[in-house]
């Protein structure tokens, strides 16, 4: 091979090697286009699908506008020298909101949050005021749960979830206010636990509980005239600890054996066993305590759960449009009760 032949063979593979290179780079490049196009359509399109609420479609795109896209921040280059803020955890924020996934909400616009956005004006200026909203929903289900939690005596999980809700910074009255009426609560129960315990030792005297007969029957006793709503002297307790506008209880009238055993219960102040006694039972009698506990439960929380007053008040109505006369009943049932089962939703 002569030396002319020899170059025009280099020659020819260096612009094979050139050619080969320079399809690498435009493949490469088509491809980083391709994906800055997808992960980009995929953040718009989302956008467009929370503005109509289509609220699956545009968590599904953001999710893979996540793992496909580069950092989320301020300022992401797209194409073209086209820069645009970037932040598909903000509007994972607003979906989870728009689907009442409250909790899931705050970790997504926290996470926003640490990404550098302008929250003064533009796209994300509503973040605070969402994470907000987020809170304030979280928080009123933790207290809801948590007095319902109390009416049926699992007073660890209620303060667990007083506890959650404090720590989220939202409600500050609502959430001291259910703190208050466990700790009551827990107070009572051991009082309880502590009597039962410890019945007295010789030289003590143990303090007297108040007094209700447990033979009353059903019907008035001798001494008080049908119609009437005294007391003999001897059958009115003192105060009771732990009750709502402490008052003295009426004869115990119940038409049932529960019935009577939860009035007394109601009337020492037990509103949560008054409840579990009643639990089975729906003659107006009960329906009426019932009522009355739980209104008796939700002023002592010191913040009324507005799905428990709606129980409470729809007991108390079906209780007094029954045929059973509560006349003789309701002056010894505390004004604030029945003032809250009174008032109009």
């Amino acid at each position: 091979m002569n030396s002319h032949a020899y170059l025009r063979m280099c020659v020819l593979g260096m612009m094979l090697v050139t050619l080969a290179a320079t399809a690498s780079i435009v493949v490469a490049e088509a491809e980083a286009q391709s994906s800055v196009q997808d992960w980009y359509q995929l953040y718009t399109s989302a956008k467009d699908d929370i503005k109509r609420q289509a609220w699956a479609e545009a968590e599904k795109k953001l999710l893979q506008a996540i793992k496909s896209g580069p950092s989320q921040g301020p300022r992401i280059l797209v194409r073209g020298g086209l820069i645009v803020p970037f932040s598909a955890d903000y509007y994972l924020g607003e979906v989870y909101l728009g689907q009442g996934r409250a909790k899931e909400a705050i970790a997504a616009f926290d996470t926003a949050g640490k990404q550098n956005l302008s929250t003064r004006t533009g796209e994300f200026a509503r973040l605070a005021e969402h994470r907000t909203t987020a809170v304030a929903r979280v928080t009123d289900d933790l207290i809801r749960t948590a007095q319902a939690d109390v009416t049926k005596g699992d007073l660890g999980s209620a303060r667990t979830k007083a506890q959650e809700a404090r720590a989220l910074g939202g409600n500050a009255a609502g959430v001291e206010n259910l703190l208050a009426g466990i700790k009551a609560a827990e107070d009572r129960a051991n009082t309880k636990n502590a009597e039962g315990a410890n019945p007295g030792t010789p030289g003590q005297t143990k303090e007297p509980t108040p007094p209700v007969d447990p033979e009353l029957k059903p019907t008035a006793p001798p001494d008080e005239k049908p119609g009437t709503t005294t007391t003999p002297e001897d059958k009115k307790p003192g105060p009771v600890a732990g009750t709502v506008d402490p008052v003295r209880p009426p004869p115990v009238r119940g038409d049932a054996p529960a019935e009577r055993i939860a009035m007394r219960q109601f009337f020492s102040g037990d509103y949560t066993a008054a409840l579990d006694t009643l639990a089975p039972l729906n003659s107006p009698r009960a329906l009426y305590y019932k009522a009355c506990s739980r209104a008796g439960l939700a002023l002592l929380s010191g913040g009324p759960d507005p799905a428990t007053l709606t129980v409470a008040r729809q007991e108390y109505r079906a209780a007094l449009s029954g045929s059973t006369n509560f006349s003789r009943d309701e002056p010894y049932i505390s004004p604030r009760v029945l003032q809250l089962l009174q008032t109009q939703e």
